[in-house]
């Protein structure tokens, strides 16, 4: 349908189609009206028409058919195309290459399911044209009218263009601030393209905004012009996906050096109400409210899926009830309209005619005293505290170089937080940039200054930099999600028993995959006192989503082998080295033993204490060192003290924090009771020591005890009776036990592979160059 030849389009129209059925023709109407407009003001515009019908339904065909002919004598071009792209990205791409070959200088996006003022077009290629640089165009107030579930709200919000002096563009972070229809400059979708969102994308035109902000175009908001943004109940896309695992696509708006340049300001020290217009009695106190509501069409249905739908309905009745349950009997008494609000939050007699001339297309423009006198005007700011946390991460110096992520819950005494702690020296010496956070809330990190001090990390707490009031583990999860897909030097993320970490691989290992290795530390089972299996479980619901799962034996990697019936190709024995430790020099039979380690329902001391007085028949004294892990709650450190205090040959000497202060002359044997292990430091150091060791088979301790030769392996671990008569087997039958040189050689022959250079050789063939 071409009235001839063209060379040059000064604007085409792109008009995207799906299931909007009826709602078409009044579209129809609300574009031709807008065109007639712009050709009475300046007849010599070319103007061309794209329509798009994809995957679209019997109904939506049937008006664009019955329709079309209202749009061919005011056009050199209507075209019309079917695909089955079931993609608006795709869809919107696929017209904006049409436009394109028709050299279109400015494309107007439409959807099939808003009205705009008749004056839109007109007076946005109006700012277009005079503009020396490309920019993209979108209403000043949109004006909700919508219904889900049956709770109606309503509402008009002052758009910002970029460059306004009020605008925050760093709040993009959780809302977009712009509609989708938009006036767009050629030259910019010459660059840029919405990203299509099959499997994982979603939210194209939320992301088509970061995308224009982040290559510094501006988004300017027309003045004296509005959208009636309407959503139909049914057949939505938006509606078809909430419940799918979706999120941004890519886009250089996330990168640190990119967001730390934009617009920002503190969301507490931004004074929503002095730029907002309320009625009858609304105020502060009904502003989150509102917020909650508002934000829910792209934050709460990105972050939280259907948890927040059920907030939003919940917020939703909370907030009719509030702004419209009190004032109905007001209305009913006062007809009045007062527009002095509107007057003052911008609107003129110009656009209040437009926006009635609606009236003519769309019965919901009809604004009577209960719309005028009620509905909020809302300046569209929207600040949240997530927007300043990640304003803060992107702001941290070097944060844009850093090349690896590691999530644990903690970093404090314990065996598992030292291996995290040589990691990050071994890529530190590796020239590698490091980010390590603390996923847990309520815990403290002791050793936080032992990371903070290795060079080229950063350590981050949860508490004190992602605090648990102003950032919940599932915005975490997606601020992760968004770094993963950002940030343009990572190249791995390692995560070490952190729930949030484990959450994040399993609902997003698809994406994550595409950017970095995934990889996972862990070297024992976790069982619990009722005997429940931890760690296992979330092993083997992301050992299929993961790169690699490192662990420190062999024997560790046989029992997820056996237990899971997995391969083992991905799990990678990776032997953490031994600190530098003085050996022992006196063998003489001192009649005392040790136990080093914390007190937890992890580590049964109880077993050993439950042959003291066996013990002390034999003239055996036992010393313990360490400190009670106050985050057990399943241990009871009174009892176990009590009992060391009140035995004449048990002692307590306190905590410890490095072996070579321990006194293995004064001692003949480590002895190590455990619930569950991986390959405890304390063991190995001890035989790297050179001292006897008793320790409970657990974990990967058999590979490194051996029975006569260096200690006793307790394969009964849970008996106290066992671990005694390994005791009194080590004082009796020394006969057969290896000599101390002879030990010392067989344990350097064992623990060859626990060398710093060896372990720092099989980190970086994993983790690369």
């Amino acid at each position: 349908m071409s009235k001839g030849k063209f060379s040059e389009v000064d604007i085409a129209i792109n008009i995207n189609l799906h299931a909007e059925g009826d709602l078409i023709y009044k579209t129809f109407r609300s574009i031709i009206a807008n065109i007639d407009y712009l050709l009475k003001k300046q007849n010599n515009v070319s103007v061309v028409v794209n329509i798009l019908l994809d995957k679209a339904d019997a109904l939506t065909k049937e008006y664009v058919n019955k329709y079309n002919n209202l749009f061919t004598k005011r056009l050199i071009a209507l075209n019309i195309y079917e695909e089955n792209f079931g993609d608006l990205s795709l869809s919107r791409n696929f017209l904006i290459d049409k436009a394109i070959s028709q050299n279109a200088k400015f494309i107007q996006i439409y959807d099939g399911d808003d009205l705009f003022t008749e004056n839109s077009l007109f007076c946005a290629y109006n700012l277009a044209k005079k503009s020396s640089r490309p920019a993209a165009y979108v209403p000043k107030f949109v004006i909700d009218m919508d219904e889900w579930a049956g709770l109606v709200y309503s509402g008009v919000n002052e758009c910002l263009s970029t460059n306004d002096p009020r605008q925050i563009l760093t709040n993009l972070y959780s809302r977009n601030l712009y509609q989708s229809q938009m006036l767009v400059d050629s030259r910019i979708f010459k660059k840029l393209r919405y990203k299509p969102h099959y499997p994982y994308y979603h939210f194209e035109d939320y992301c088509m905004a970061m995308d224009i902000v982040a290559e510094k175009y501006n988004i300017i908001a027309v003045p004296d012009t509005a959208i009636l943004y309407r959503r139909k109940n049914n057949g939505s896309l938006l509606s078809a996906t909430i419940s799918s695992n979706r999120c941004l696509a890519p886009t250089k708006f996330f990168e640190p050096t990119v967001f730390r340049e934009l617009s920002y300001k503190p969301s507490n020290s931004l004074q929503i109400d002095k730029y907002n217009e309320y009625a009858n009695g609304q105020s502060t106190e009904y502003y989150p409210a509102w917020m909650k509501l508002y934000r829910s069409h792209v934050h709460n249905f990105l972050l939280h899926g259907k948890y927040m739908l059920i907030e939003l309905c919940k917020s939703a009745r909370n907030v009719c009830v509030k702004l419209f349950g009190k004032v109905r009997g007001k209305d009913k008494k006062n007809n009045q309209i007062d527009y002095s609000r509107f007057y003052r939050f911008g609107f003129s007699d110009e656009l209040f005619g437009l926006i009635q001339k609606l009236n003519q297309i769309e019965p919901l423009a009809i604004y009577n005293t209960y719309f005028v006198n009620n509905a909020p005007c809302l300046v569209n700011l929207w600040p949240t505290k997530i927007d300043d946390i990640y304003y803060d991460l992107c702001s941290l110096k070097g944060i844009e170089e850093t090349t690896d992520i590691i999530l644990v819950p903690h970093i404090t005494q314990g065996g598992a937080d030292k291996a995290m702690l040589e990691l990050c020296r071994v890529l530190s010496k590796a020239k590698r940039k490091v980010l390590m956070i603390a996923t847990a809330s309520g815990e403290v990190s002791n050793w936080a200054k032992l990371a903070q001090d290795i060079d080229g990390v950063i350590f981050l707490e949860r508490d004190k930099f992602f605090n648990q009031d102003n950032i919940n583990d599932k915005d975490l999860e997606v601020m992760l999600l968004r770094m993963v897909q950002n940030w343009p030097k990572l190249k791995t993320l390692t995560v070490m028993n952190s729930g949030v970490g484990y959450n994040l691989i399993n609902d997003w290992h698809k994406e994550i995959r595409k950017f970095v290795k995934i990889y996972v530390h862990s070297w024992c089972y976790f069982v619990n006192e009722f005997g429940m299996l931890g760690e296992p479980f979330k092993l083997s619901k992301i050992y299929n989503c993961i790169d690699y799962l490192i662990t420190d034996g062999e024997a560790y990697k046989k029992q997820l082998m056996d237990i899971n019936g997995w391969d083992g190709e991905k799990i990678l024995p990776i032997y953490l080295p031994i600190n530098p430790v003085e050996q022992k020099t006196d063998y003489s039979i001192k009649r005392e033993i040790m136990y080093a380690g914390r007190f937890g329902s992890q580590k049964r001391i109880d077993l050993i204490l439950q042959s003291r007085e066996e013990l002390a028949k034999n003239n055996i004294d036992i010393v313990f060192y360490g400190s009670v892990d106050q985050s057990d709650d399943l241990y009871d450190s009174t009892r176990d003290m009590d009992l060391i205090e009140s035995s004449d040959n048990t002692e307590y000497a306190g905590p410890f924090n490095d072996f070579n202060k321990l006194p293995i002359n004064d001692v003949d044997i480590l002895i190590l009771p455990t619930q569950y292990e991986g390959l405890p430091n304390i063991v190995l150091e001890a035989l790297k020591a050179n001292l006897f060791v008793i320790a409970g088979d657990a974990g990967s301790i058999g590979s490194v005890v051996k029975d006569y030769k260096n200690g006793f392996l307790i394969k009964e671990n849970g008996s106290a009776e066992a671990y005694k008569q390994a005791i009194l087997n080590f004082y009796n039958q020394q006969d057969k036990l290896l000599t101390p040189s002879e030990r010392l050689k067989f344990n350097k022959k064992i623990l060859h592979n626990h060398d710093q250079d060896v372990y720092e050789k099989n980190i970086m063939d994993v983790y690369g160059k």
